[in-house]
């Protein structure tokens, strides 16, 4: 798997994730392809971890990815950006195609099952209609959405 994969997940490693989300963003005007942006993470991972172990916990991180891995198209992208959080880059030519592949992910794995049990799955998604963007800037409006189910205030 190496610099390109997540070595637990599978999924694609962060820096290789964001190095074709670039790739994307940098494409001429002419060439661009739009997209939909996407982070999820798992509500509560730290507390599901210290109340159970860190192989619960892992086993939890694989069951979400592959889950995701059976929603997302051919040509989608999903990548494991941190600890419990994934992010997805959907390509479609028009966003009704992607917003039905985000639909489909948020419909699966919202409340998640896993080892009999039902886990939260928080979702950001932006649409990314020209390459005017910068990764960093996608990056804070989805830390923004995100911040908006922050555990700690639940």
């Amino acid at each position: 798997m190496g610099e390109w994969s997540d070595p637990l997940t599978g999924l694609d490693s962060a820096p290789y994730f964001r190095e074709h989300v670039q790739d994307l963003l940098a494409r001429r005007p002419e060439t661009f392809q739009p997209f939909l942006y996407g982070v999820s993470r798992i509500n509560k991972f730290e507390e599901i971890v210290e109340g159970s172990s860190s192989s619960f916990g892992d086993a939890l991180l694989v069951s979400a990815a592959h889950a995701a891995q059976l929603i997302v198209r051919g040509g989608d992208r999903v990548g494991r950006l941190g600890r419990d959080h994934f992010g997805f880059a959907l390509l479609a030519a028009h966003q009704s195609e992607a917003s039905a592949c985000e639909a489909r992910l948020r419909t699966a794995l919202t409340y998640h099952d896993f080892a009999s049990q039902k886990f939260e799955l928080h979702f950001a998604f932006i649409w990314i209609g020209d390459s005017r963007s910068t990764l960093a800037e996608i990056e804070y409006d989805i830390d923004l959405a995100l911040a908006l189910h922050d555990p700690k205030k639940e």
